[in-house]
């Protein structure tokens, strides 16, 4: 028995996300549930940029790399949807969800890029 979209848990690691987008492509795994567990853990991280970036939290030298990761998260969330909205009509090719795969893996390793150097900036992190 499924949960209600709104009991579900969100899964916040982009990297897990790709991995079970992956899982899917491969056939490892249910392809509905990998992309919206891929757009709820997208989600998540656009709040989360969103809001560092409203409030001024971010680095003003890292403002611009910040900027782009959130233009490309809500373009991944975008193809996300819209491969959500194909699989409600039937299945979808596994190279669309392994370029999905790929385009979040990307995106979770620029954002850790990016704490990493937040961190740097701040002299957390030699």
């Amino acid at each position: 028995m499924s949960q209600p979209p709104a009991a579900r848990p969100v899964r916040e690691s982009l990297l897990a996300a790709a991995r079970d987008l992956a899982d899917a492509a491969a056939g490892r795994k249910e392809a509905h549930e990998a992309v919206r567990g891929a757009a709820l853990a997208i989600e998540f991280h656009l709040d989360t940029l969103a809001r560092g970036l409203s409030r001024g939290q971010i680095e003003p030298r890292l403002r611009s790399r910040a900027e782009a990761i959130e233009a490309q998260l809500q373009r991944a969330l975008e193809k996300l949807w819209s491969v959500d909205a194909a699989l409600r009509q039937g299945p979808v090719e596994s190279a669309r969800l392994a370029e999905l795969a790929t385009t979040v893996r990307t995106l979770g390793e620029s954002e850790i890029d990016l704490v990493l150097e937040e961190f740097r900036a701040l002299g957390s992190l030699d």
